[in-house]
C-alpha cells in the first residue's frame, strides 16, 4: 500500500509539471551519502529512486521524457539542507523534490516555509509532521504510536 501511495504521488507530481519543461524531468533529492550515520540509508534511497526511474525510462519515460534524480549531500547539516533545497527550487529544470533524509533538516525546511515559498512539492519516505506541499508516504513515529 505504501509503495503504491508513493508511486501515485510521484507520478502526479511529474504529470502536473510536464507542460512547463521540454527536457529531462529532474527530481531533486538531498541525502547525505558521505556521513557515516546516514550513508547506508541515503545510498539505498538514491539507489531505489534510480532503479525506479530507470524502469520508467526503459518504458519510454513520461510522454517520451526521461526522469533523472539529482542528489546533493548535506552532510546531515540542517542549514545545508535548506541551502541545497533552495538551489533546487531556483533551478527551473527541477520539477519536484523527493527523498530528503535528515529530520532536523526537514524541520528547518518547514519552519522556514521553503516549500511553500518556493511553490514546489516534496514527496518523502517519512516525515515527522504534516505541512503544506509535503507528502510523506509513510506516517511518522508519533502517528504510528497513536494507532497502537
Amino acid at each position: 500500500m505504501t509503495a503504491n501511495r508513493y508511486r501515485i504521488g510521484l507520478a502526479a507530481l511529474l504529470l502536473v509539471a510536464l507542460s512547463a519543461f521540454a527536457g529531462d524531468l529532474l527530481i531533486g533529492n538531498v541525502a547525505s551519502t558521505s556521513n557515516a550515520q546516514a550513508a547506508q540509508n541515503s545510498g539505498n534511497i538514491v539507489l531505489g529512486y534510480t532503479i525506479y526511474f530507470q524502469e520508467i525510462n526503459g518504458q519510454g519515460g513520461i510522454r517520451g521524457r526521461q526522469i533523472k534524480l539529482v542528489n546533493k549531500d548535506d552532510g546531515l547539516v540542517p542549514d545545508k539542507m535548506v541551502e541545497l533545497a533552495r538551489e533546487f527550487i531556483a533551478n527551473p529544470d527541477v520539477i519536484a523534490l523527493a527523498g530528503f533524509l535528515n529530520t532536523p533538516g526537514l524541520v528547518e525546511l518547514m519552519k522556514r516555509n521553503v516549500l511553500v515559498d518556493g511553490k514546489i512539492a516534496m514527496v518523502a519516505p517519512i516525515g515527522p509532521f504534516n505541512a503544506t506541499n509535503f507528502y510523506p508516504v509513510r506516517p511518522g513515529y508519533n502517528d504510528e504510536q497513536g494507532d497502537a
